[in-house]
């Protein structure tokens, strides 16, 4: 049976998210807490990935590859039209050579930034499912997993925390900071986390209750303030996309979710399952069509985007997105692609 209780925490995720991208004069207040939120769609991603019998999960890799590539190729046409935009006022500063489509293929760095920046999940997701189909053809597919997750996750702490300290932003060492990519550094590592927690949660549950989850949540977030503000103190530069604790923020989040199973559905797990990726894709679109128009808001409406304008944004994604599904389901239905 559906347990719609991770809807509902996707749903919650995809407004995290908006706050990374979206900034608002409180961003840095609610900032250490998005962190979670990319590696806990990978950590979910990775759960429902999972399946005692192996043909089964390799179809759903297959399948999943596939789709990818199909929303990979859509969403980078969408952002091309603010990077069009940014070339023609900039075209010195906007240009593209086939550096950086070797930045784009190796290390799964998007094309169309700024706005097309976020897109990095889904290449770092596809790559890790590429990864995964070739690895479960393989005798030591669980040992690698087991290897590897906290294998990664220790290098990337070490790499994009630990090395910051000693260098200045200036150097050729943080320079190549960036050379970790984060298909390997964030993507795998937490996929293959969910993968884990799948195939060994009723030994987790032995160890593990609600509870616990509830206090390593909240120790977790604790944590990532506190070390935010240290290395905001210190004046220390966070090369990597998380924190130090947020991959325990993470885990006891699906773990809670896992804990508390919703068995029917409501308005927010609705739109957690359909809507959450959609959301994730058109949030800084939509920032950047508002953006466009902003200076021609009357003052009010201005002040009040000025102070609530990811919330603004996230609802609007989410009636984009109710959008473009009833045309996908029109299409779909009418057999027009």
């Amino acid at each position: 049976m559906r347990n719609y209780s991770f809807d509902v925490l996707k749903l919650f995720l995809a407004l995290l998210v908006v706050f990374i991208h979206i900034h608002v004069p409180w961003r840095e207040v609610i900032l250490p807490l998005t962190r979670c939120a990319v590696p806990c769609f990978f950590m979910i991603s990775g759960y429902f990935l999972y399946n005692l019998d192996m043909e089964n999960m390799k179809k759903k890799l297959r399948k999943g590859i596939m789709r990818m590539l199909y929303i990979i190729s859509l969403s980078n046409m969408l952002y091309i039209i603010p990077w069009l935009n940014h070339y023609m006022k900039m075209s010195d500063s906007f240009q593209l050579g086939w550096g950086d489509v070797a930045h784009f293929l190796i290390l799964g760095i998007p094309l169309f930034n700024p706005e097309g920046v976020h897109l990095w999940y889904l290449q770092a997701y596809l790559y890790v499912l590429i990864a995964l189909y070739v690895l479960l053809h393989k005798s030591y597919f669980n040992r690698i997993l087991s290897i590897a997750v906290p294998l990664l996750f220790i290098s990337h702490l070490l790499w994009k925390h630990i090395v910051p300290m000693f260098v200045t932003d200036d150097t050729l060492t943080f320079a190549f900071l960036g050379y970790f990519p984060a298909y390997l550094s964030i993507a795998f590592p937490a996929v293959g986390l969910g993968i884990l927690i799948k195939k060994y949660q009723a030994k987790i549950n032995c160890y593990l209750d609600d509870k616990d989850c509830w206090i390593l949540l909240i120790v977790s977030v604790i944590m990532c303030y506190i070390e935010s503000f240290i290395l905001r103190t210190l004046g220390i530069v966070n090369a990597g996309d998380i924190l130090v604790f947020t991959p325990f923020v993470a885990f006891a989040l699906v773990m809670i979710t896992l804990f508390t199973p919703m068995r029917s559905s409501n308005v927010m797990s609705k739109w957690g399952e359909k809507y959450s990726l959609y959301v994730y894709i058109y949030h800084p679109f939509v920032g950047f069509v508002i953006g466009s128009i902003r200076e021609d808001m009357p003052p009010f409406m201005g002040s009040v985007y000025h102070w609530f304008s990811p919330i603004i944004i996230f609802f609007i994604c989410i009636i984009v997105s109710m959008i473009t599904l009833s045309i996908q389901n029109y299409l779909n239905t009418h057999r027009v692609l």
